[in-house]
């Protein structure tokens, strides 16, 4: 028999073996429910119906990242870290408001009755003061229309006064709780009466801070062209003039999200390394924690799949270290889809483990 006409059978007989396992593959009955079959049965009836074999580990948990329910969970933790750096930006009077000794109510009803109480002793710096903690009050307990009709009452008082140094930090507050609820016009319009009001001011953070939120609501109307220029050419350099680093540090990442909501990656790393190596000689390891994971997330969304390993696994000891919980579990989650594209399903799992480990503990803290 000719060389070739032995491969074509040996070949031939291989496929039949193969096709002949893969079918009694196929036939297997995973759930072990169906105890009589006969493969040769060609009868009338319906025929044998055998359930897929259960999913590996694995697959179930690739199936997990990728579920719309993660998915949605996840934005609910970016929603939770705008919504604690919003905290950090609002402000009291310098003097904490001549209510500062004041034991703060627990409700509404509460704080309408101080409110009231004040209104009638025609105590109007003692009335907007107690508007502006019940504002802040309020936007603490995820009531925003609250905080913002009491800013907004705190902003109408103040404007009659003669003494109206107190007015560009209610309208910061007002500007901020905007900027959170994606109200951009309204925020640019609050940030530009702030700006009118501090011309001739020498308060060059306040005035910062004003551009800053002024830049940030364009950069929310997607109007990049004037977001950008006035952070760089108006705010950093004000930031600088007041010798407030943290400002500057915070300014830069803000630029970096204006960037990155454009797609411009590698610009927006560039301002993210200029804020770490600040917030790194001037010791400001909060800042660090936010600014790795930002890092880290740029370059996941550019494909830079193993730096950004490596960033998040940064980014994870220093949130630990600043008992930032939320922000871990924004980490925790990253990580865990780094490490199934990596196809490091093991190290996936460990992470799993511990992001419902954290975020059970979270429901407890808040329950």
């Amino acid at each position: 028999m000719k060389f070739w006409e032995i491969s074509f059978l040996s070949t031939t007989l291989l496929l039949i073996v193969g096709l002949t396992a893969f079918s009694q593959e196929l036939n297997k009955d995973y759930t072990g429910s169906i105890t009589q079959y006969n493969s040769n049965f060609t009868g009338i009836g319906p025929k044998v119906y055998f359930l897929p074999p259960p999913k590996s580990k694995t697959e179930q948990l690739i199936d997990l990242y990728d579920s719309n329910d993660r998915k949605d969970f996840a934005k609910k933790i970016i929603a939770e870290l705008r919504y604690n750096m919003l905290l950090q930006e609002l402000k009291n009077f310098k003097n904490n408001g001549p209510g500062q000794h004041l034991k703060i109510p627990t409700d509404t009803s509460a704080w309408q009755e101080l409110i009231a109480r004040a209104k009638n002793q025609f105590d109007h710096v003692y009335t907007y003061s107690l508007l502006n903690a019940a504002g802040l009050a309020a936007v603490e307990q995820h009531l925003t229309d609250q905080g913002t009709v009491y800013l907004q009452e705190a902003i109408a008082i103040a404007a009659k006064e003669k003494d109206q140094q107190d007015l560009p930090t209610l309208l910061h507050n007002l500007a901020a709780v905007q900027l959170y609820t994606k109200e951009y016009e309204k925020a640019a319009h609050t940030a530009q009466e702030i700006l009118t009001r501090l011309n001739k001011s020498k308060n060059y953070s306040e005035q910062a801070d004003a551009w800053m939120q002024f830049s940030m609501a364009n950069s929310g109307m997607k109007n990049y062209n004037v977001a950008e220029p006035n952070i760089i050419r108006k705010a950093i350099p004000l930031y600088n003039k007041a010798k407030n680093f943290e400002g500057k540090i915070i300014a830069w990442q803000q630029l970096a999200q204006v960037y990155y909501e454009q797609n411009k990656y590698t610009q927006a790393q560039w301002f993210l390394l200029q804020a770490q190596q600040l917030a790194k000689n001037k010791n400001y390891t909060a800042d660090l924690a936010e600014i790795e994971y930002v890092l880290a997330s740029s370059k996941l969304l550019d494909n830079n799949i193993h730096i950004a390993k490596k960033e998040f696994l940064t980014a994870l000891i220093l949130a630990r270290n600043e008992k930032n919980k939320h922000l871990e579990l924004a980490v925790l989650d990253k990580l865990g889809e780094v490490y199934i594209t990596l196809k490091e399903y093991e190290e996936a799992e460990n992470t799993y483990q511990d992001f419902s480990n954290l975020k059970a503990e979270l429901k407890k803290d808040t329950d």
